[in-house]
C-alpha cells in the first residue's frame, strides 16, 4: 500500500473486514483535551516499566451528543501519520496515555506496541474532534499575543477536520458556561494559547476566556 511504514504492515493475515457504510466525517465540535476530560478518573497504564496518567476513550466518547457507531475514530500524529479505528474497538478498554513518553498516545491491551499513534495532535468521531494544544502546535501556524506564541485558530478548526463555507459563523464555549459568539471575520483573528494548565482564547490582545472547553460551528 502506498506510503504505509513498516511497523503498520498487517503480517500473517487470516482475514480482511469490508465496510458496507461508514459515516463521513462533518466535524462541528472541537474540544480541548484537558477541559473535556478534567472530571474524568484517570487510568495509569503501564508502558516500558512505567505507570502513566492515562485516559479511556469510553469515557471521553459518553461526553459527546452524539455517537455514531458507522463512523471512524481518527487519530493523527504530528508527524503526519493518521490511524482509523471502528468504534466498537475503541469504546472499551482503549486508552490515550497522556503522560510520559510518547504522549498523547493511544494504547490498549488488544494491540501491540509499535501500532500506536505517537505525540498525537487530534482524534476525532464523525462530529466531534478533541485536540491536544501542546502538540497541535507542531503543525499549524502561530502569531506572538503579547509575548506568547499563540495558535491560529482556524488552522486548528482546520486540522482538526473541521470544515465550513465563508460566512459561517461560531461559538466558543469556556468551561464555566459562558459562551463567545464569533462571526467568521472574528475567528480569522482569534488565536489560542496554552499555558500548560489551561488553554485561553484571544481576538487580538482581547482575552475571550482563560478556560476554553470547545469551538462550536454555528
Amino acid at each position: 500500500i502506498p506510503n504505509e511504514l513498516g511497523p503498520y504492515w498487517v503480517k500473517m493475515v487470516s482475514n480482511i473486514d469490508l465496510y458496507e457504510e461508514i459515516t463521513p466525517k462533518n466535524i462541528v465540535r472541537v474540544h480541548m483535551f484537558d477541559a473535556l476530560t478534567r472530571g474524568i478518573e484517570p487510568y495509569y497504564y503501564e508502558y516500558y516499566g512505567s505507570k502513566d496518567k492515562s485516559i479511556e476513550v469510553g469515557k471521553i466518547l459518553a461526553k459527546f451528543d452524539e455517537l455514531d457507531k458507522k463512523g471512524f475514530f481518527t487519530m493523527a500524529a504530528n508527524d503526519g501519520l493518521e490511524k482509523n479505528e471502528t468504534i466498537s474497538l475503541v469504546i472499551q478498554r482503549y486508552f490515550i496515555k497522556v503522560e510520559g513518553e510518547n504522549a498523547p498516545m493511544n494504547i490498549a491491551p488488544g494491540f501491540k506496541l509499535g501500532m500506536n499513534v505517537k505525540h498525537m495532535t487530534h482524534f476525532s468521531t464523525t462530529r466531534d474532534a478533541v485536540i491536544f494544544p501542546e502538540k497541535m502546535i507542531d503543525v499549524v501556524r502561530t502569531k506572538i499575543t503579547g509575548e506568547i506564541e499563540g495558535m491560529l485558530l482556524e488552522d486548528v478548526l482546520l486540522t482538526a477536520g473541521m470544515r465550513w463555507e465563508e460566512g459561517a459563523s461560531f461559538l466558543a464555549v469556556s468551561t464555566d458556561g459562558t459562551s463567545y459568539a464569533l462571526d467568521y471575520e472574528t475567528m480569522l483573528k482569534c488565536s489560542i494559547i496554552d499555558d500548560g494548565d489551561y488553554v485561553s482564547l484571544h481576538d487580538g490582545e482581547k482575552i475571550l476566556t482563560n478556560d476554553l472547553l470547545r469551538i462550536d460551528m454555528k
